[in-house]
């Protein structure tokens, strides 16, 4: 007779005792790498969100900075090339006018919004008879794709090409004056030794030599204030004053 022995280990005989013991120990393991709970998702959502939030703002800020900042330095390089034409220009003209009407004279309270300078040709005689003089208006105007505004033009031929065809230029867009009461261009006498400007000044603000009419006048101002409008930034706005240029030529 076959006599079979079989061997039973304490764990089999623990398994058969008891058949959950193993449930309940790897329900126990598991119980030990549980995940997130509902309120840490929630801090931690919140957290990131205000941190992704100030991101974004310092990231637009830095942004609008750096458009705003072009925009001045944009202004400001305009407005020196423009002061630059414009005083090259009016120191070789040997005859100013409005480029309108052609008067010789003008009234305080109705002061041009354009002047027009005769160019003579250097290379012929001082009245620019030649076949290189040209004439040039400066002029304040309403801009035409948008009336409320104003630019800053100029008409003639190139400045480094008197003989080529006349055009309108823009030269600055949007543009007003400094104050209701500060003109555009400002026109002034000849200062000799016994009628100085500072003494002038010193004694009434309001007797600054300024000349009543083209033929009286030897030294020109222009100023303004020149903008530029962004969609994402506020308008940037420049000051364009100028030092009084001397008519050399009149």
């Amino acid at each position: 007779m076959d006599v079979r022995i079989h061997s039973v280990t304490l764990l089999d005989m623990d398994n058969q005792a008891s058949p959950t013991s193993c449930t309940r120990c790897a329900i126990s393991h598991g119980s030990g790498t549980g995940g997130f709970t509902l309120v840490e998702l929630i801090v931690s959502a919140a957290l990131a969100g205000v941190i992704l939030a100030g991101v974004l703002t310092s990231f637009i800020m830095l942004g609008k900075m750096g458009a705003n900042i072009q925009n001045y330095s944009e202004l400001e390089a305009k407005g020196r090339s423009v002061l630059e034409q414009f005083s090259r220009e009016a120191r070789m003209a040997y005859h100013i006018d409005d480029g309108v009407t052609t008067s010789t004279s003008f009234t305080t309270a109705t002061k041009p919004i354009s002047v027009k300078f005769y160019i003579p040709d250097t290379s012929s005689n001082r009245e620019g008879t030649g076949t290189r003089d040209y004439e040039v208006i400066y002029a304040f105007k309403a801009d035409p794709s948008d009336g409320t505004k104003t630019i800053f033009t100029r008409t003639g031929p190139p400045i480094n090409d008197p003989t080529g065809s006349v055009a309108e230029t823009t030269l600055m867009f949007n543009v007003s004056k400094l104050s209701s009461t500060t003109d555009y261009f400002r026109f002034f006498k000849h200062l000799t030794a016994s009628s100085s400007y500072y003494a002038s000044i010193a004694v009434s603000p309001a007797n600054d030599q300024q000349a009543a009419s083209y033929r009286d006048t030897k030294q020109i101002e222009v100023n303004f204030v020149a903008q530029k409008t962004s969609r994402t930034v506020t308008t940037a706005s420049n000051k364009v004053l100028s030092a009084r240029f001397i008519l050399r030529n009149k």
